[in-house]
């Protein structure tokens, strides 16, 4: 006798062209890591540290742009102001006209780069909105599941989550703590009893980075999983009776 079970409470059509959904639902235990750093601001303080150093990096960057403009600027304005000075005495009424005219200039200068300071505040200020829109709203993809996959063997093999040690409970936890534990921490190790080689798939299902994650198509592939679906007819058909 074998037992199949399976829930598609959650489960979700992909639109066309799209290998993600950004339908956010599930048992927190068992979301992949990835999707709890965009949902939980506590969890993103490196992550956040991180951006804030880009975007302290790019406003001094941007910083020392202007202020290299403005130095050459101020130089093209001395050399003027010498070649001004070595006119002649007759001169000075056209001078004083030219000062306030580059003087007008100036302040309009001036102007053009706070409009432009502001215009780069302003699209920085959209960026971000647009960076926290997107975090409220994590994109699941498929690696998800080969996570929330690899969590199910593990307690099925070790009957604790890989991420609760064997001798702690559960429910004496805070859901914050797993949740950091799944974010920062390594999985438990599986018994000793265990092949080699469900170590090594299991350990590939439970990867952070999600673009690193074996994907359904090289599980398909590993020998042992194989081997349970290239079996052999007559056995396939005595399955087939025992469900029956």
């Amino acid at each position: 006798m074998k037992v199949k079970l399976a829930d598609f409470g959650f489960a979700r059509k992909l639109q066309e062209g799209r290998d993600f959904t950004k339908f956010y639902g599930g048992t927190l235990q068992y979301q992949a890591p990835e999707l709890h750093q965009s949902q939980n601001p506590s969890l993103q303080i490196a992550e956040n540290k991180k951006e804030q150093d880009k975007e302290k990096k790019q406003q001094e960057e941007q910083e020392q742009e202007q202020g290299k403009k403005q130095e050459k600027e101020s130089e093209k304005e001395s050399e003027k102001e010498q070649e001004k000075e070595q006119e002649q005495q007759l001169q000075k009424e056209q001078k004083q006209e030219k000062k306030q005219y580059q003087e007008l200039e100036k302040e309009q200068e001036k102007e053009q780069v706070k409009e432009q300071e502001k215009e780069q505040q302003n699209e920085q200020e959209k960026e971000k909105d647009k960076n926290i829109k997107n975090k409220q709203k994590p994109k699941q993809t498929i690696a998800s599941d080969i996570w929330a996959f690899g969590i199910i063997i593990y307690e099925l093999l070790e009957h604790h989550h890989p991420f609760i040690q064997a001798d702690e409970n559960i429910h004496d936890l805070l859901t914050f703590e797993i949740l950091r534990r799944i974010v920062e921490k390594e999985p438990n190790k599986l018994s000793p009893n265990r092949s080699d080689s469900l170590r090594a798939l299991l350990k590939r299902m439970l990867v952070k980075d999600p673009s690193k994650r074996i994907s359904a198509e090289e599980i398909l592939e590993w020998p042992e999983i194989k081997a349970i679906i290239m079996k052999p007819d007559e056995e396939q058909k005595q399955d087939k009776d025992e469900d029956i």
